[in-house]
């Protein structure tokens, strides 16, 4: 399961549990549409607290969209994550899209103060300590 959701000057978008081919591709159309909105600015947070590891077609449809999004403008984007390994799939996917070094990792589990650390790099360019 997906949501996407405009807050605070930047989009949000939530992954529970297992995403397969055809829900990747439902959020692939919904992002094109957020994206789309008066005064997209390029600043996404990616809540992956609750999602299993993405199947290899799945993977591909993200790589698609990250890559369309590096194109459009992406500027910031915050990564939330649980799972190490959840992690490691998503660094690896940025690095094949050419977004790696636009994006930065929060852990749930090791920072209790993630989302402010996670919207300071969104909206002020912060680094993580």
């Amino acid at each position: 399961m997906y949501e996407i959701s405009q807050t605070q000057g930047y989009v949000r978008i939530s992954f529970t549990g297992r995403i397969g081919l055809e829900e990747m591709k439902e959020w692939l159309n919904e992002m094109r549409t957020a994206m789309s909105q008066p005064n997209p600015n390029g600043l996404i947070m990616v809540d992956l607290r609750e999602m299993a590891v993405l199947p290899k077609e799945a993977a591909a449809i993200l790589e698609s969209a990250q890559r369309a999004g590096n194109k459009s403008g992406l500027k910031r984007s915050a990564v939330i994550v649980k799972s190490a390994i959840i992690q490691m799939q998503f660094e690896r996917i940025a690095k094949l899209t050419g977004i790696y070094t636009k994006e930065r990792y929060f852990s749930a589990d090791t920072n209790p103060n993630w989302e402010k650390a996670a919207e300071a790099w969104i909206l002020q360019g912060k680094e993580p300590a």
